[in-house]
Formats: C-alpha cells, sequence, structure tokens
C-alpha cells in the first residue's frame, strides 16, 4: 500500500490532471476540505477505505496488479521500496523477518504499555468492577463525539496519550487524536455505542475492555482496550487501542 508522502504528491497529480480544486474533490468524495489538504501535504495517513473513495473519484486503479511482463529485478525493488516506506524511516530495517520481529514487538510493547501496573494491583488492592459501574469512566464520549465536539474529546485524553486506531498508523498527542476524530466525523462516521465489559481498577490506573459500535454507510463494531490514568483527581486515557470484527 502506499504511504505518505507518495500517497499526497500521487493524489495531488491526479487531481491536477482532471483539473479539480481541492474543495471540488473534497465535495465529490463526501469528506472536508481539511482532510483533503493534510492528505496531500502528507500530515496525516488516511484509512483504507478514504483512499479507495478518492482514488475511485480520480478514475486511478490504485489497486490493478503488476504487469506480467515486469523483471524479476524490478518486483524486487518495487517490493524493498514499499517495504522501506513502511519501517525504514523508524528502524531502519532491511528483511521481511525482521518486519515480522518488530511488528510482534510493537504490539507487545503497546500490550504492555495498556496493563502497565497490573502487577502492582494485586499488591495494592485490586477492584474488578462490573459493567454498570465501568461506564461511568467516560459516558459522555459517544455524545461528545457525534456532536462534534472533538475538543471535549481531546480534554480525555493525557497530552502525552497514544491511539492505535483501526487500519490507521499509532497516533500521538492530545491534538494529533483531536485531529483523526475529527477526520473520522467529516468522512461521516457516527458512534453508537461504547460498551464496557470489564474494568481493572486500582488507585491510579484503570484498565477498561469493551465493545464500541458505529455506522457509516453500514453498520461496525469492534473491541477496544483503554489503560486510564488518574492525574490530580481526574481520570485520563493515557493509551487506547481498538479493532474490529
Amino acid at each position: 500500500m502506499m504511504k505518505q508522502p507518495d500517497l499526497g504528491k500521487k493524489i495531488l497529480e491526479l487531481r491536477l490532471a482532471k483539473g479539480l480544486t481541492q474543495s471540488e474533490l473534497a465535495d465529490e468524495c463526501n469528506v472536508s476540505l481539511r482532510t483533503v489538504q493534510r492528505i496531500e501535504a502528507a500530515e496525516v495517513m488516511p484509512r483504507s477505505y478514504t483512499i479507495k473513495l478518492i482514488f475511485e473519484t480520480l478514475d486511478f486503479d490504485y489497486f490493478k496488479p503488476p504487469v506480467k511482463s515486469e523483471t524479476l529485478k524490478k518486483k524486487t525493488q518495487n517490493g524493498l521500496a514499499s517495504f522501506s516506506e513502511k519501517f525504514d524511516s523508524t528502524f531502519n530495517l532491511k528483511t521481511k523477518e525482521m518486519k515480522a520481529i518488530v511488528y510482534v514487538s510493537v504490539l507487545c510493547v503497546a500490550l504492555a504499555a495498556l496493563f502497565f501496573g497490573i502487577a502492582e494491583f494485586r499488591n495494592s488492592g485490586i477492584n474488578r468492577v462490573d459493567q454498570a459501574t465501568s461506564t461511568n469512566m467516560n459516558p459522555n464520549f459517544v455524545r461528545w463525539f457525534n456532536a462534534g465536539q472533538m475538543d471535549s474529546i481531546g480534554s480525555v485524553y493525557l497530552p502525552d496519550a497514544y491511539i492505535m486506531p483501526i487500519d490507521h498508523e499509532r497516533v500521538q498527542g492530545r491534538q494529533e487524536i483531536i485531529n483523526y476524530h475529527q477526520d473520522l466525523y467529516d468522512m461521516g462516521f457516527r458512534m453508537t455505542s461504547l460498551t464496557p465489559e470489564e474494568l481493572i481498577k486500582s488507585d491510579s490506573i484503570a484498565v477498561e475492555r469493551g465493545v464500541w459500535k458505529g455506522v457509516n454507510n453500514g453498520s461496525f463494531s469492534g473491541t477496544y482496550l483503554t489503560q486510564w490514568r488518574l492525574v490530580d483527581g481526574h481520570w485520563y486515557i493515557g493509551n487506547d487501542m481498538s479493532s474490529a470484527n
């Protein structure tokens, strides 16, 4: 899959070739002008759904298979280029084996971060809270999101928090998290519910597991895992991961 900044450059090239302004492209794709501007400027990596929609609007067959006559050398170069776009900037990796190792390692680190402090719960008094009580951790999230109140959404996160959304690279920092949720809202996604199923809680750390549901030209659902931290008497999200069913 094409990554930034090549993705933004390609979309800019195709848009200009069709004589469209950024505003016209945004209207035809039913996304915000700001979303198109950020994609072309390589400030954000959009979801595959958005990429597909933009390329279809620009009459570009993004998923067209390679020409059969392409040489093995060319295929290898293309594979390495794609691989480099995804990982070299961060890890400077060269092999598929290392790619797999790093992927698993990053996932393990993320899970470890989410469950950081659980071991100490056993020594400091662990509370396993039922579903009805756990909804009190953030009862306003769905309402805020569907009302487009992204600053309110951002207030729930720590300044250095990070999230690992579905089909998207990791998003870190309160403002970037606000921007990500705004992009989802601008693309028409709306949340139906967030249903906590379990909450493990200590004096200063809580880990919440639950189910999310939403709609955007169809119904979607999945699971989430959220780590909360108590700071100055208020609970904030430090890390958040989600997956789709």
